[in-house]
């Protein structure tokens, strides 16, 4: 299977730094030491839920992820060398479940 886009934020957190990213099949969110797969639907509704609080502008991918359940974890280790090889088996892991 192959994806046709891959949205990648880091710069501030944002829960859908473009208007289209909350359009994603799927989120992933990236922490010290895991990488959460989010359902889009179930995502975007959360999104949706705490934008309707009032929270949207400030809204962050760290506050949805309290309210909605990752579909899978992959659990990585730092590394600082050998990257390639540390991370071929979670990442394999989280493709497997979206493509």
């Amino acid at each position: 299977g192959e994806c046709e886009d891959l949205v990648v934020e880091s710069f501030n957190n944002a829960a859908a730094p473009t208007p289209g990213s909350l359009d994603a099949d799927y989120v992933l969110a990236v922490a010290p030491g895991r990488v959460d797969l989010f359902e889009g639907g179930k995502y975007r509704e959360a999104v949706s839920v705490l934008a309707s609080l009032g929270m949207v502008t400030k809204l962050t991918v760290s506050e949805v992820c309290r309210y909605v359940e990752p579909a899978y974890t992959a659990w990585v280790r730092p590394v600082a060398r050998d990257f390639e090889e540390a991370y071929r088996e979670p990442v394999e892991e989280v493709l497997k479940r979206v493509l």
